[in-house]
């Protein structure tokens, strides 16, 4: 016969072992977070581990029975948090290449931005408008650097839009100036290549328009030797003057942009959830498999109802943080 002592302790630890399968099942789950008064202890989610890559299949182990679910893999697309729709601050920034060769004057090519030029596309029409000089966002290629293009880093003219306005209207330009050569050294033969203009909001960066869709077009000032400065596929090439009659000129080369409209914001659209189960008549779910393809931390959000369409329903929010790396 068992006395008291010992059936009090062999009580304790009975419910310590049904306490701890439970808290395996439910709580200890890799992963599993759940809501503070979980529903229903008999379902849980959870994964082998919390750190996979790109491309791997990551599998979601369900066990029990729910009414429906629905997840949030976290991923763009399907945050939880952001699952309301929702207007976002745009970021814009231009990347391109350089190069210059056989010249010693230096920072001739020039990145200019208008937001009044009246697309008269001549020396007089970008005289009269208001230029802003950006070029000191990149890294340009310097004098007689040779063949090798220089990659100008992310330069920003976000600071450039309207804050009282949705949108605004710019045109860019590239610039070279090159001064007397006999005075200040010979001017360069100067290209740029692949300017880019691209925008981002936090979720990666989206093309907004290429080097031959700016639609550019070339002039330069009267006393420049003509024929100095072109454009070819991705490519804006402008030269220095070597006859004599040009030599000793200060002499200007323009490529302008056609205008592009900037937005501010960016609507993004609620981010949408994987329907698992719509209700019980489905049945049990099983496993859900999911493979991301990109890396990043996610935190995924299973919404579990219990009891749907009752006066007792109740949901549960089970979360899962996953690290997914190359």
């Amino acid at each position: 016969m068992l006395n008291k002592k010992t059936y009090n302790i062999l009580t304790l630890l009975l419910l310590t072992g049904i306490f701890s399968a439970c808290s395996n099942d439910i709580f200890e789950d890799e992963g599993y977070q759940g809501g503070a008064n979980p529903v229903d202890q008999t379902f849980s989610i959870s994964t082998s581990k919390s750190d996979y890559k790109v491309g791997d299949i990551v599998k979601f182990s369900i066990k029990g029975d729910v009414d429906s679910v629905i997840v949030y893999t976290g991923d763009e697309g399907h945050n939880y948090s952001l699952k309301e729709s929702r207007e976002i601050d745009l970021d814009y920034f231009i990347t391109f290449e350089t190069q210059s060769q056989d010249g010693t004057q230096q920072n001739q090519m020039r990145i200019l931005v208008s937001k009044d030029f009246q697309e008269d596309y001549t020396i007089n029409g970008v005289h009269s408008a208001t230029w802003t000089d950006i070029t000191s966002e990149f890294t340009m290629a310097p004098p007689s650097n040779g063949t090798t293009y220089v990659p100008s880093g992310n330069g920003t003219f976000t600071s450039l839009l309207d804050q009282d306005k949705i949108d605004t209207k710019m045109y860019f330009a590239v610039k070279q100036n090159v001064l007397n050569q006999t005075l200040h050294g010979k001017g360069n033969l100067n290209r740029l290549r692949s300017f880019s203009i691209k925008r981002t909001y936090g979720a990666g960066d989206e093309l907004f328009s290429s080097h031959n869709d700016l639609g550019w077009a070339l002039f330069s000032t009267p006393n420049k030797q003509p024929d100095r400065a072109s454009l070819s596929d991705n490519v804006i090439t402008m030269r220095d003057s070597w006859q004599a009659a040009y030599y000793e000129n200060d002499t200007e080369d323009w490529a302008v942009s056609r205008s592009l409209l900037f937005p501010k914001k960016k609507k993004i659209a609620a981010s949408t959830g994987v329907v698992l189960k719509r209700d019980p008549s489905e049945g049990k779910i099983g496993n859900f498999n999911y493979v991301y393809k990109y890396v990043g931390q996610f935190e995924v959000v299973f919404i579990a109802v219990f009891d749907k369409g009752k006066v007792t329903e109740r949901e549960d929010e089970i979360k899962i943080s996953l690290n997914i790396t190359e």
